[in-house]
């Protein structure tokens, strides 16, 4: 879908990735994010706690490891315990913001990258939503923490993270009106005929985020950051 698409290359549109990367997806759902990353780099790791998805991740994984090296984990990451500075990147696309315990997971990030790597994430904000409207979007979608920018930042920043970089997106009133109408008919979002103009409803979303300046609130947040 074109939001996610927007949301994807505005996640990494500054990032470098090595030949030799360990990358860690939390919340990897069925692994579309990371069968993407893992092209570029040594080893992609996906984690998420719903078997049925980790159960399609590995079918499709099967399918393609000739020309990818990923592994998947069905468990929270706070019980793996992955052995501390074992990536050099850790991504999560718009799963933190369902975690109730999305303290103890940015901890547990923060030990788990090595010197020097990166994390980056995107989470829910709705900073210009009104409290009807995001209590509606919370029992749609079952979200348990909505961020703010400087909320993030700080949150970041205490932990140990450097570098720390946090901006929003989906800040046009374009944006808010097509959020607002999805969740009003939840159902369109995941209607299998809206695919056939994803690519042209990227391209709109991206011209008129682009006509934004200097807009302190979004739908979402964006933050990279190093150890």
């Amino acid at each position: 879908m074109a939001p996610k698409m927007y949301e994807f290359t505005q996640m990494f549109k500054d990032v470098q990735f090595k030949k030799d990367d360990i990358l860690l997806d939390l919340g990897c759902g069925e692994g579309s994010l990371l069968f993407i990353l893992a092209k570029k780099i040594k080893l992609g790791v996906g984690v998420d706690i719903l078997k049925h998805c980790i159960d399609d991740a590995e079918i499709k994984a099967n399918e393609i490891k000739h020309r990818v090296n990923v592994e998947f984990h069905c468990q929270k990451l706070e019980e793996i315990k992955f052995p501390s500075e074992s990536f050099d990147k850790v991504v999560s696309f718009s799963m933190i913001e369902h975690i109730p315990n999305y303290l103890e997971i940015f901890e547990e990030t923060f030990r788990i990258i090595k010197k020097g790597g990166e994390l980056i994430v995107s989470v829910d904000s709705f900073s210009h939503f009104n409290e009807k409207q995001r209590a509606v979007h919370q029992k749609t979608f079952e979200v348990q923490k909505y961020f703010e920018k400087q909320e993030l930042y700080d949150l970041l920043k205490e932990i140990g993270f450097s570098e720390v970089h946090v901006e929003p997106i989906f800040k046009s009133k374009f944006a808010k009106k097509w959020f607002t109408r999805v969740m009003n008919n939840p159902g369109e979002y995941f209607a299998w005929h809206k695919r056939l103009y994803s690519f042209f409803l990227y391209y709109v979303i991206h011209w008129h985020e682009k006509k934004i300046k200097r807009v302190e609130h979004g739908i979402f947040l964006i933050a990279r950051c190093k150890k």
